[in-house]
């Protein structure tokens, strides 16, 4: 029973793993062609569809881990973790002054 369990949710992981990347990856393509100019139906069914295949591919090649799923992480672990940052200033040169040319 136990092993079935861990195989859906592993199924259910890669699944919504793998709309996430095709999502992203279609937000990004239709971003960038946006920019180079107007786009169409045609091209947008067709930046769905290889985003779709390219996404089917990386999912294939990426293992999904099972143990601790993004969304659940306790609130406890992450108030441990420092995330303090100690900024240090380096001391910066002076600029040099350009002197004027003035006729004594």
């Amino acid at each position: 029973m136990k092993k079935d369990k861990s195989k859906a949710l592993a199924k259910s992981l890669k699944k919504t793993a793998k709309k996430e990347i095709k999502a992203s990856l279609i937000q990004l393509i239709k971003e960038f062609t946006e920019k180079l100019g107007k786009g169409s139906k045609k091209l947008s069914k067709a930046i769905e569809k290889s985003a779709a295949k390219l996404s089917k591919e990386i999912i294939k090649e990426i293992t999904v881990n099972q143990t601790i799923p993004t969304e659940k992480v306790k609130a406890t672990e992450t108030e441990n973790i420092n995330t303090s940052v100690k900024v240090v200033k380096k001391p910066t040169a002076k600029p040099a002054v350009k002197k004027e040319n003035t006729p004594s």
